[in-house]
């Protein structure tokens, strides 16, 4: 008999993992062979990369 193993994705968004800027929307992406995967975009009105942002 052959076992399936099981993925799960992690919501880094959801569980506060992310290193998100407080000035920044954390965008959940699919994860890449079980590495966490998410993007940070400056919110309106806010310049940086996502994880800094003024």
């Amino acid at each position: 008999a052959t076992q399936a193993s099981q993925c799960y994705s992690t919501n880094q968004c959801a569980t506060g993992e992310d290193n998100c800027s407080w000035h920044a929307v954390c965008i959940d992406l699919p994860d890449d062979n079980d590495i966490p995967s998410y993007q940070c975009k400056c919110k309106p009105g806010y310049k940086g990369n996502g994880t800094h942002c003024q």
